[in-house]
Formats: structure tokens, C-alpha cells, sequence
């Protein structure tokens, strides 16, 4: 009885998470142009940001085990037209492990483009630089 009410609790949480998601509106809709070598590099990615907060919300697109939803990151601005804003997940490795990935998104809100950095720990296969062309 205790692992089906588990179980029930586990699901409901994980389906408000989703419905969060899902319900959430984003103000920028991003594809992702990038060299795909290693798969690190999402096709595309949704965000929304505050200034007022300096906060941006992201969906970044990802298979998170465990890290369901969109991120809060904290924005930064570089110069008068560069915004920057950076998050870290946890992704799944072929072996099953899983890596700490690290992105980076320059991002000017005037062209609605920006450039994506993957941050891979080990020395394996690296993805390029991403060009993001949002809408």
C-alpha cells in the first residue's frame, strides 16, 4: 500500500512539473544551428527574460533524468546590446553516467540572434558553438 501511494505521489508531482512547463509562455523561440558531434547541443531552445529581476527563464530543450521543467538563471548584460545568461544540467552519458554540461547563451535582443557554448567536462567528442536564430 505505502509503494502505491509512493508511486501516486511521484506522479502527481511529476505531472504538475510538466503541465508547468507546458502552460509556460516564453517570449523568445529559438533554433539552434550548431556542429552536432557529441549531441550536448539542444535544435533549439525557449526563454523568457526579466530584467526587472535580472532572472530568464529557459526551457533548453534537453532530456534531464530527474531535472524536469524549464531553469531560473540569472541574466547579465555585457554591453548595450549583449545579454548573457548561463545553467548547468545533468545529462545522461552512453554509459549510463551522468555529466554535468554547462551553457552559455550571448544573446541581442534587437536581432533576436545570439551564440550558444557548450561546456563539456571531459575530452570527448565537442559540439561547435551554436548560432541561435529566434523568433
Amino acid at each position: 500500500m505505502k509503494a502505491l501511494l509512493s508511486a501516486a505521489l511521484v506522479l502527481a508531482v511529476f505531472g504538475s512539473v510538466v503541465q508547468a512547463a507546458q502552460e509556460a509562455k516564453f517570449d523568445y523561440d529559438c533554433r539552434i544551428e550548431a556542429k552536432r558531434t557529441g549531441g550536448w547541443t539542444p535544435y533549439g531552445i525557449k526563454f523568457s527574460i526579466n530584467e526587472e529581476d535580472g532572472t530568464v527563464l529557459v526551457d533548453h530543450g534537453m532530456e534531464t533524468p530527474g531535472e524536469e521543467g524549464p531553469v531560473t538563471v540569472k541574466l547579465k548584460r555585457r554591453d548595450n546590446e549583449t545579454l548573457r545568461f548561463k545553467w548547468r544540467i545533468g545529462l545522461r552519458t552512453t554509459e549510463g553516467t551522468i555529466m554535468s554540461i554547462g551553457y552559455r547563451v550571448d544573446f541581442k535582443p534587437e536581432t533576436k540572434a545570439g551564440q550558444m557554448w557548450v561546456a563539456i567536462p571531459s575530452g570527448g567528442a565537442r559540439d561547435g558553438p551554436g548560432t541561435l536564430f529566434c523568433k
